[in-house]
């Protein structure tokens, strides 16, 4: 999300459309009976799941604002 909201050429054509879309990834994953594919750790399997939701959230509040600051002034 930082990534893409930062890009200067965030306003081209297209962007919105992929930025609701991962909001609508983001809001699907963000469910407390979500189970998220293991990561491959110094010889186990490991999904740290409070590490994994407190990026959700922080992407979400990421895409939010910043679909709030492209948006103000600017015919979409």
């Amino acid at each position: 999300m930082k990534i893409l909201l930062a890009a200067p050429g965030a306003t081209r054509r297209g962007w919105r459309r992929a930025l609701q879309r991962a909001a609508t990834a983001l809001d699907a994953a963000h469910d407390d009976q979500t189970r998220y594919p293991a990561l491959w750790h110094d010889k186990t399997l490991y999904a740290p799941t409070a590490m994994i939701r407190a990026e959700t959230i922080t992407a979400r509040e990421l895409l939010r604002r910043g679909l709030a600051q492209r948006t103000e002034g600017t015919a979409l």
